[in-house]
């Protein structure tokens, strides 16, 4: 759980979620999290991307504001794109909010 945190000036990425790559053998689990009433703020200048899923994580991405970042919400890979599950969550300033739910 990733929960109640305040994130400012992020850089890169606000907050990372990722599991194991496809085409590792043996497969991994799929780890499920949830990224709960967070603050992403990514500086006085649009940049970065405020939550990051990638190679095959499925968390539930709710009740989160996103602020001045490149792209809001990122999700990539296959068990990615269908297990995630995003909630609402507040957009404000970015350049693109990705998966908006």
């Amino acid at each position: 759980m990733i929960q109640n945190n305040i994130i400012a000036n992020s850089g890169q990425q606000g907050i990372y979620f990722r599991g194991t790559p496809t085409g590792t053998n043996p497969a991994g689990n799929v780890p499920f999290g949830r990224i709960v009433n967070n603050t992403i703020y990514g500086g006085a200048t649009a940049s970065g991307q405020g939550i990051v899923v990638n190679d095959n994580a499925a968390p539930t991405i709710m009740n989160n504001i996103i602020a001045n970042t490149a792209t809001a919400i990122q999700i990539t890979g296959a068990t990615a794109q269908t297990g995630t599950i995003v909630g609402y969550n507040l957009f404000q300033g970015n350049n693109a909010n990705g998966t908006a739910g």
